[in-house]
């Protein structure tokens, strides 16, 4: 049975309603997203009226993530399928990967499946080099793709060596083309998704960049996998500012994110996005995700759907590299990294209000049903929103001097927890002393920041979900002080115990609002644990930042683009 939701509870306006401006030329496509407003809205509201839905909801508003019910529908789509599959037999190794990829996502043990996912993949493996979608089919870059990274997510040395590194870099040579793109097999087409597939296998497996033979072009000679892909790519990018699959198609959010990543494959992303028009890609970007579903689309005029939480809000961290440059440390606390582009409310709100199951597993929309493709990639967007991702410095790095393998994310909840730490250390205060207790309603938190308690505005189930919400009221805190005013909010009376998070007063350099001495260095009254106050620091304003507290549970990898190690060491590289 739902949990009813507390009284203080309110769901931003632009998630309840139309857009204000509508256009009133009415065609098929404008009917098709009225009809996809019309059926989203019931579930994005659908917490004012617990009763009415399957979830239980926080005090957000949100569904809590059904993990236990999506680990059950993951498992089932690994077992044996009805005989109308065959008609999808090409596609077997996609399949054993979005399962193993959304079970290891929902931090399941993927290892279990480690000797049946041997034994179905090693009759796949043709002796030219690659693998094919099913027995005795030609070996494709998208199949191999699936085949390396499932290989890599149940591990182990068997597992490992199953794969012909030396024929596969001779095939991968074999589809290189003159005009730096790659063929998906050979006498096959050529496109992005190509290039992002054969870039992550010869990244992943440690293979040599040179080719087993060059290319002679009318322009010269092709050395490396690399040479003429930045070009290449570059010319996919349209006028609207989306990346399309192949010079002069439709810019599409999928092909947009290969791009995107490959070129941070072959590159740092401060450096190797620098090939195209980020200006343009960025508002082609940000008109992929509507409101009120706060879903994303993958072109111009579409629906939202579940799997492009990853396709495109994938691409927002890696552009996110190229704006904000390296990092020197892995937990430097900065205000600019806990800021989004995108809205990761918006996404999070259509994720676990529109695209969950009631039987498990997740979908592209509330009419569609669940399956283990939109399973994975709605995981990997919802996890991208939990995360901050960064490219640190080659200072930074571990084992390998190449930038694939130096991606870092952190869970937001950490990020906000040091953020407010690094805050308190600008201002010459004490590190945030958190303290959690119990109640029968269950776990709250009391901040201590600059000597004064501030307390959490809810229970919560965990101790540790209490602690993360208590963070995120500290670091609001200290970004909303203002030094002459004090850590009061607006109107409060000095002494008593503080309620809601302060907010800035203008410059607060002449003002004696208050009665009082300032209190910003000297230690407040401790009142103790006084029930639960509602705060001001979740509104609209902060949005982007209090992400992390909407679920249940916790993801913990974003997509396959930034969570590589190579599965083979650097002195296996063939020279």
């Amino acid at each position: 049975m739902a949990e009813a939701i507390p009284s203080i509870f309110s769901i931003p306006l632009h998630f309840t309603r139309p857009p204000s401006v509508q256009d009133e030329l009415t065609t098929q496509t404008s009917a098709a997203q009225q009809d996809t407003i019309a059926e989203c809205l019931p579930f994005l509201t659908s917490a004012e009226d617990a009763s009415k839905s399957p979830f239980d909801f926080n005090d957000h508003g949100v569904p809590r993530l059904d993990r236990q019910g999506h680990i059950d529908f993951l498992h089932g789509s690994l077992r044996e399928f009805p005989a109308g599959f065959v008609a999808v037999d090409a596609s077997r190794p996609w399949m054993v990967y979005w399962a193993l990829m959304g079970l290891y996502l929902l931090g399941e043990d993927v290892t279990y499946y480690r000797e049946r996912v041997i034994t179905t993949f090693a009759p796949m493996q043709n002796a030219s080099g690659g693998f094919g979608g099913g027995h005795g089919q030609y070996s494709h870059l998208a199949g191999t793709y699936a085949v390396v990274l499932s290989l890599a997510l149940v591990g182990g040395e068997r597992a490992y060596s199953l794969i012909d590194r030396e024929n596969m870099w001779k095939w991968l040579g074999r589809l290189k083309k003159a005009n730096g793109g790659f063929e998906v097999c050979e006498g096959g087409e050529v496109d992005v998704r190509g290039a992002y597939c054969a870039m992550v296998i010869i990244v992943l497996l440690n293979l040599p960049f040179e080719l087993p033979s060059p290319i002679h072009t009318n322009v010269g000679t092709l050395s490396t996998f690399q040479q003429g892909l930045e070009d290449y790519l570059a010319k996919c990018q349209t006028l609207e500012g989306g990346i399309s699959g192949a010079p002069g198609n439709e810019a599409h959010g999928a092909y947009a994110f290969c791009a995107i990543a490959c070129l941070c494959l072959m590159n740092e992303p401060h450096i190797g996005l620098r090939s195209l028009d980020l200006p343009s890609l960025l508002s082609w970007l940000s008109s992929r995700q509507y409101a009120p579903e706060g879903g994303f689309a993958g072109r111009t005029n579409k629906l939202v759907d579940g799997c492009y939480s990853h396709w495109v809000g994938g691409c927002w961290p890696l552009i996110e590299g190229f704006l904000y440059g390296p990092r020197t440390a892995l937990n430097s606390p900065t205000d600019r990294v806990l800021r989004s582009l995108y809205s990761k409310e918006g996404l999070t709100r259509y994720i676990l209000s529109c695209c969950q199951a009631q039987t498990g597993g997740l979908r592209d929309k509330p009419s569609k049903r669940a399956d283990s493709y939109h399973t994975c990639y709605t995981l990997a967007g919802l996890s991208s929103v939990q995360h901050v991702h960064f490219h640190v410095h080659q200072d930074a790095s571990i084992s390998s001097s190449t930038h694939p393998f130096r991606w870092r994310s952190l869970p937001l909840c950490d990020l906000v927890s040091s953020s407010a730490a690094g805050l308190c250390d600008r201002r010459h205060w004490p590190s945030p002393q958190y303290g959690t207790y119990s109640s029968s309603a269950g776990y709250g938190c009391v901040v201590t920041v600059n000597h004064r308690e501030y307390q959490t505005d809810a229970y919560y189930p965990t101790e540790d979900l209490a602690k993360e919400n208590a963070a995120m009221r500290a670091y609001l805190i200290c970004r909303n002080f203002s030094v002459n005013d004090g850590m009061y909010p607006v109107g409060h009376d000095h002494g008593g115990f503080v309620q809601g998070i302060p907010t800035a007063i203008g410059t607060g350099r002449h003002s004696h609002r208050h009665n009082g001495s300032d209190t910003s260095s000297s230690p407040g009254s401790s009142p103790g644990r006084q029930g639960n106050l509602r705060s001001s620091g979740y509104g609209s304003s902060s949005s982007s930042y209090g992400s992390h507290s909407y679920y249940g549970s916790s993801s913990s990898s974003y997509g396959s683009s930034s969570r590589y190690r190579s599965i083979y060491p650097a002195s296996s590289r063939r020279s």
